[in-house]
Protein backbone atom coordinates (compact mmCIF):
# COMPACT_ATOMS: atom_id res chain seq x y z
CA UNK A 1 0.00 0.00 0.00
CA UNK A 2 1.03 3.34 -0.55
CA UNK A 3 0.80 6.85 1.07
CA UNK A 4 -2.80 7.27 -0.38
CA UNK A 5 -3.87 4.17 0.76
CA UNK A 6 -3.91 2.37 -2.97
CA UNK A 7 -2.63 -1.13 -3.09
CA UNK A 8 0.12 -1.31 -5.74
CA UNK A 9 -0.36 -4.53 -7.51
CA UNK A 10 2.09 -6.02 -10.18
CA UNK A 11 0.30 -4.15 -13.23
CA UNK A 12 1.15 -1.15 -11.64
CA UNK A 13 4.59 -1.65 -11.74
CA UNK A 14 4.32 -3.09 -15.04
CA UNK A 15 3.04 -0.25 -16.59
CA UNK A 16 5.30 2.12 -14.54
CA UNK A 17 8.33 -0.48 -16.96
CA UNK A 18 6.38 0.29 -20.16
CA UNK A 19 6.71 3.64 -19.29
CA UNK A 20 10.29 3.64 -19.17
CA UNK A 21 10.50 2.00 -22.55
CA UNK A 22 8.70 4.15 -24.22
CA UNK A 23 10.78 6.83 -22.86
CA UNK A 24 14.29 8.63 -24.07
CA UNK A 25 17.33 7.96 -23.33
CA UNK A 26 18.76 5.75 -20.74
CA UNK A 27 15.99 4.19 -18.99
CA UNK A 28 17.00 0.90 -17.89
CA UNK A 29 18.05 2.40 -14.56
CA UNK A 30 14.78 3.86 -13.90
CA UNK A 31 13.07 0.55 -15.17
CA UNK A 32 15.22 -1.76 -12.89
CA UNK A 33 14.46 0.98 -9.67
CA UNK A 34 11.14 -0.66 -10.53
CA UNK A 35 11.48 -4.08 -10.95
CA UNK A 36 13.41 -4.05 -7.63
CA UNK A 37 10.57 -2.18 -6.04
CA UNK A 38 7.93 -4.53 -6.92
CA UNK A 39 10.00 -7.24 -5.65
CA UNK A 40 10.65 -5.89 -2.13
CA UNK A 41 7.19 -4.80 -2.07
CA UNK A 42 6.55 -8.81 -1.95
CA UNK A 43 5.40 -8.68 -6.08
CA UNK A 44 5.73 -11.68 -8.42
CA UNK A 45 6.86 -10.23 -11.66
CA UNK A 46 5.09 -12.30 -14.41
CA UNK A 47 5.80 -11.85 -18.40
CA UNK A 48 4.34 -8.91 -18.83
CA UNK A 49 6.32 -7.23 -16.58
CA UNK A 50 9.23 -9.50 -18.03
CA UNK A 51 8.60 -7.96 -21.38
CA UNK A 52 8.41 -4.51 -20.03
CA UNK A 53 11.73 -4.94 -18.08
CA UNK A 54 13.69 -6.33 -20.98
CA UNK A 55 12.56 -3.66 -23.53
CA UNK A 56 13.54 -1.37 -21.40
CA UNK A 57 17.12 -2.45 -21.24
CA UNK A 58 17.89 -1.92 -25.52
CA UNK A 59 20.67 -0.09 -24.15
CA UNK A 60 21.75 -1.57 -21.35
CA UNK A 61 24.92 -3.97 -21.03
CA UNK A 62 24.65 -7.68 -22.27
CA UNK A 63 24.91 -9.01 -18.59
CA UNK A 64 22.38 -7.21 -17.51
CA UNK A 65 20.05 -8.93 -19.95
CA UNK A 66 20.98 -11.99 -19.68
CA UNK A 67 20.76 -11.79 -15.82
CA UNK A 68 17.00 -10.76 -16.30
CA UNK A 69 16.01 -13.36 -18.90
CA UNK A 70 17.95 -16.11 -16.10
CA UNK A 71 15.66 -14.98 -13.24
CA UNK A 72 12.70 -15.18 -15.25
CA UNK A 73 13.60 -18.96 -16.06
CA UNK A 74 14.71 -18.92 -12.90
CA UNK A 75 11.16 -18.18 -11.62
CA UNK A 76 9.44 -20.57 -13.68
CA UNK A 77 8.39 -17.84 -15.92
CA UNK A 78 8.10 -19.79 -19.96
CA UNK A 79 8.46 -16.73 -22.51
CA UNK A 80 5.88 -16.05 -25.12
CA UNK A 81 5.65 -14.51 -28.64
CA UNK A 82 5.93 -11.17 -27.44
CA UNK A 83 8.82 -11.79 -24.85
CA UNK A 84 11.04 -13.31 -27.72
CA UNK A 85 10.86 -10.83 -30.71
CA UNK A 86 11.35 -7.82 -27.39
CA UNK A 87 14.69 -9.78 -26.52
CA UNK A 88 15.88 -10.56 -29.52
CA UNK A 89 15.14 -6.89 -30.49
CA UNK A 90 17.35 -5.75 -27.46
CA UNK A 91 19.62 -8.30 -27.42
CA UNK A 92 20.57 -7.34 -31.40
CA UNK A 93 19.71 -3.55 -30.67
CA UNK A 94 19.21 -1.51 -32.78
CA UNK A 95 17.31 -3.41 -35.25
CA UNK A 96 17.59 -1.45 -38.90
CA UNK A 97 14.17 0.35 -39.73
CA UNK A 98 13.96 -2.07 -42.96
CA UNK A 99 13.01 -5.44 -41.23
CA UNK A 100 13.08 -7.69 -44.12
CA UNK A 101 15.23 -10.59 -44.73
CA UNK A 102 18.65 -9.22 -46.14
CA UNK A 103 18.41 -6.20 -44.14
CA UNK A 104 18.08 -7.94 -40.75
CA UNK A 105 21.11 -10.66 -42.04
CA UNK A 106 23.21 -7.43 -43.39
CA UNK A 107 22.83 -5.34 -39.82
CA UNK A 108 23.54 -7.92 -37.82
CA UNK A 109 26.97 -8.66 -39.01
CA UNK A 110 28.24 -5.94 -37.24
CA UNK A 111 26.94 -6.93 -34.19
CA UNK A 112 28.77 -8.68 -31.35
CA UNK A 113 29.90 -12.24 -31.47
CA UNK A 114 28.50 -12.59 -27.53
CA UNK A 115 25.46 -11.07 -28.73
CA UNK A 116 24.77 -13.13 -31.39
CA UNK A 117 25.24 -16.22 -29.34
CA UNK A 118 22.67 -15.01 -26.97
CA UNK A 119 20.19 -14.48 -29.53
CA UNK A 120 20.64 -17.75 -30.66
CA UNK A 121 20.95 -19.16 -27.40
CA UNK A 122 17.40 -17.78 -25.98
CA UNK A 123 16.28 -19.38 -29.65
CA UNK A 124 17.16 -22.36 -28.80
CA UNK A 125 15.08 -22.23 -25.44
CA UNK A 126 11.99 -20.40 -27.15
CA UNK A 127 12.03 -23.44 -29.09
CA UNK A 128 12.07 -25.90 -26.57
CA UNK A 129 9.18 -24.57 -24.91
CA UNK A 130 7.11 -24.46 -27.82
CA UNK A 131 7.03 -20.60 -28.47
CA UNK A 132 5.83 -19.32 -31.51
CA UNK A 133 8.16 -16.84 -33.52
CA UNK A 134 6.88 -13.76 -34.43
CA UNK A 135 7.47 -12.39 -38.42
CA UNK A 136 10.19 -10.59 -37.24
CA UNK A 137 11.46 -13.12 -34.65
CA UNK A 138 11.26 -15.78 -37.68
CA UNK A 139 13.55 -13.55 -39.94
CA UNK A 140 15.78 -12.85 -37.00
CA UNK A 141 15.98 -16.53 -36.73
CA UNK A 142 16.74 -17.52 -40.15
CA UNK A 143 19.63 -14.44 -40.56
CA UNK A 144 21.22 -16.08 -37.82
CA UNK A 145 21.66 -18.99 -39.38
CA UNK A 146 22.57 -17.60 -42.66
CA UNK A 147 25.45 -16.08 -40.61
CA UNK A 148 26.24 -19.33 -39.24
CA UNK A 149 26.20 -21.43 -42.31
CA UNK A 150 29.06 -18.41 -43.74
CA UNK A 151 30.94 -18.74 -40.59
CA UNK A 152 29.89 -15.43 -39.52
CA UNK A 153 28.95 -14.18 -36.06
Amino acid sequence: MNRTGACIDVGHITSAIRACWAAEGRRETAAKFLFQLGRSLGLTPNIATYTCLIGAYAQAGLCEVLAAYHEMRGLGIDPDSAFAETYLGTVLWPLPQDRQGAAVEAELVSRPPERLAAAREALADFKSVGVELTALSARIAKALRALETRGQG
